[in-house]
């Protein structure tokens, strides 16, 4: 599991820094690798809350997908009905760390 997992920190940190030089940004720093890092793990933690306050208010998640970023999440996919992706709407804004909702859910039928 650790070498997963540093195997992980470091495809994002080889990640950032072609992206902050591609971006003509300065080369990456370690605080700024950290925080690569720390949003990264913020953002998929904001992932599984979703999914679990989804799975509370009786929401089939098997068609959803949930995106976070900086405390934005994006729900996208199909659900049962237009109730559903009212439901998912209220339930995704509860969990922790959640600042907007951009829902794109549409009703099955």
């Amino acid at each position: 599991m650790n070498r997963m997992r540093s195997l992980t920190v470091a495809a994002v940190l080889m990640f950032a820094a072609g992206v902050a030089t591609a971006q003509g940004g300065s080369p990456l720093t370690p605080e700024s690798a950290s925080e690569i890092i720390a949003a990264t793990a913020r953002n998929k933690q904001m992932v599984a809350d979703v999914h679990a306050a989804l799975g509370a208010a009786g929401i089939d998640t098997s068609k959803v997908k949930v995106r976070a970023r900086d405390g934005v999440v994006t729900l996208s996919g199909r659900v049962a009905d237009a109730a559903a992706v009212e439901a998912a709407s209220s339930a995704a804004a509860e969990a922790s760390g959640v600042r907007a909702v951009r829902n794109k859910l549409r009703p099955a039928h």
